[in-house]
């Protein structure tokens, strides 16, 4: 889709946000604000562990050698799954500051108050409103999930996409 960080002209900053979930991790790449350069959706297994999706992470990192990294705010622990997502979370965090790497974190509140605007209030409202302002992503956009279902593949590349317009949002705000 876009150039790899590496061969770009500009020394625009490069914004990575990075939704980790048990399933994958969803990756939105931007060279400028909301204008993706490229994204992605890589996969994890039950069986990764912590240390294996940080090392993903890394690759990531190097492969788009970001100025900033946007992850989700990740603060408790349920279940087996959930415990190794936070640590992977917390690690990754760590892992871009000794790379000297800004890191911002964002918890499901503040996503949810940066698309209150838009009348989105669950996930599904704002992977369509981000498809709006997108329109790329449209035909990747879930249908609404039922109580009973489990969260759609493509949620967590939209959940990187909503990380990384709260970032925006954030910016825009202190401005």
């Amino acid at each position: 889709m876009g150039t790899p960080a590496h061969h770009r002209a500009s020394q625009d900053p490069i914004v990575l946000a990075l939704y980790i979930n048990a399933r994958g991790i969803g990756v939105a790449v931007f060279d400028d604000v909301l204008l993706p350069s490229t994204y992605y959706i890589t996969r994890i297994t039950g069986d990764d562990a912590a240390q294996d999706i940080v090392a993903r992470v890394r690759r990531i990192l190097e492969r788009h050698r970001p100025s900033v990294l946007v992850l989700q705010e990740c603060r408790t622990t349920s279940g087996r799954f959930a415990e190794r997502i936070v640590e992977a979370v917390r690690r990754s965090a760590s892992l871009a500051r000794r790379k000297r790497i800004a890191v911002h974190q964002y918890g499901r509140a503040d996503v949810r108050s940066c698309f209150a605007y838009y009348g989105a209030a669950n996930k599904h409202e704002i992977a369509r409103v981000i498809a709006k302002q997108l329109p790329e992503l449209a035909r990747r956009v879930p249908q609404a999930r039922k109580l009973w279902e489990t969260e759609h593949y493509q949620m967590k590349l939209f959940e990187a996409f909503a990380l990384a317009f709260t970032y925006y949002s954030t910016l825009a705000k202190q401005r």
